[in-house]
């Protein structure tokens, strides 16, 4: 009997780990009774499409052995596009490049956006349609996140040296572990690391009181997998655990009001989107119903959107302001331009603060893509 984990770029899979490192698939044996490496890693395949602002690499394995994974092509690129909530294109930001992912400021005149192939953040006005800069290091930085006031941003960056070998004198599982910086949106090199720990995080929200930062945090060697924590961003910023389970959860966004938070968890064996109050997730509620990835806000707190896995933007509609009780979900538009699987996931679209427009940063739809490889046992 096979069993198949993904965890943070990784797989589990019939008895081994399954990673990129440089572009390269290996192998190798992973005793998961045990959580623990064995042998020497192997190669599986060369020239893998591998986005490394976001380490990730389009392989799987099926539950009966079956390996696919995609080679010989880099990473289409894209250009984020502006479309309205019934899809129609309004226009463009920048230029095209490789965009891993966008966010709108507070006051919506700037977007933040990961940038290239190792990835920097860049800061565009939108007004005076200009680009700036914003982060410097050689490593990948992605995720931005403004804070409520717009003077600040935290983001994700795997500046950090990974020790997490994949054997002793053997390669790494990736490049580095992701950790959180924040900055402010001025500019500077100036940077903060917000927290010392082993584990991989990656920033998700900033509530709108300013008091508090929802990231992700995970190890592909621990049994919960992916949690979303929350860090108190005064005194002395001591995280907790908000949602740590066997599943994995992520994605998580304040409620404008701050009384709830919306995620995404694959408890059901698929990644759906739930709501749970703050700061004790004493209830929750499943929002999507055949699948959801993304959740954001309306800034009045009126409509929760998401993405479904066909790649449709949906709205719910919230009935009563400061609870949570909501509608059915609605489709709106369905996009070519916004991914919804693994890669490329973490912050592909943004939607104005009167939920009338977004912004999608992903590869354009016409981009050249290598085929798949299948190998079957």
């Amino acid at each position: 009997m096979f069993r198949t984990l993904l965890i943070a770029g990784a797989l589990v899979a019939s008895g081994s780990l399954l990673f990129v490192q440089d572009s390269t698939l290996f192998a190798q044996a992973f005793d998961e009774a045990r959580r623990a490496l064995r042998g020497e890693p192997i190669p599986v395949a060369q020239n893998l499409t591998y986005d490394r602002g976001i380490w990730r690499a389009p392989f799987h394995a099926s539950a009966n052995g079956i390996l696919a994974y995609q080679a010989g092509g880099a990473p289409a690129t894209g250009q984020p596009s502006w479309f309205n909530a019934s899809g129609q294109a309004l226009g463009t930001v920048g230029e095209k490049d490789l965009f891993f992912d966008v966010q709108l400021s507070p006051d919506g005149r700037r977007v933040a956006a990961a940038v290239g192939d190792t990835s920097d953040i860049w800061i565009y006005d939108l007004a005076r349609n200009v680009r700036s800069r914003f982060t410097f290091d050689p490593a990948n930085e992605t995720e931005p996140v403004w804070s409520p006031d717009g003077s600040r941003i935290v983001f994700a960056s795997d500046r950090v040296a990974t020790t997490r070998a994949s054997a002793p004198g053997g390669p790494a599982i990736g490049p580095g572990r992701f950790a959180l910086f924040v900055k402010p949106a001025g500019g500077g090199r100036t940077e903060e690391r917000l927290l010392d720990s082993a584990l991989n995080q990656e920033p998700n929200d900033w509530s709108s009181d300013g008091r508090f930062l929802a990231y992700v945090q995970g190890d592909p060697t621990r049994k919960t997998r992916e949690d979303v924590w929350i860090l108190p961003m005064a005194g002395e910023r001591q995280p907790f655990p908000y949602l740590e389970t066997e599943s994995s959860e992520g994605e998580a966004r304040f409620s404008p009001d701050g009384r709830f938070v919306s995620y995404t968890s694959d408890e059901s064996g698929r990644r759906e989107v739930y709501v749970a109050p703050f700061p004790e997730p004493r209830d929750k509620w499943q929002v999507s119903s055949a699948g959801g990835r993304l959740p954001m806000w309306r800034r009045d707190g009126s409509e929760l959107f998401y993405l479904a896995p066909d790649r449709t933007m949906m709205a719910v509609p919230i009935l009563v302001p400061g609870a949570f009780d909501a509608e059915a979900p609605r489709r709106l538009f369905q996009s070519l331009y916004i991914p919804v699987g693994d890669i490329n996931i973490s912050q592909s679209y943004d939607v104005t603060a009167d939920g009338m427009r977004f912004l999608a940063a992903a590869a354009d739809p016409g981009s050249p893509q290598s085929p798949l490889t299948v190998i079957t046992r």
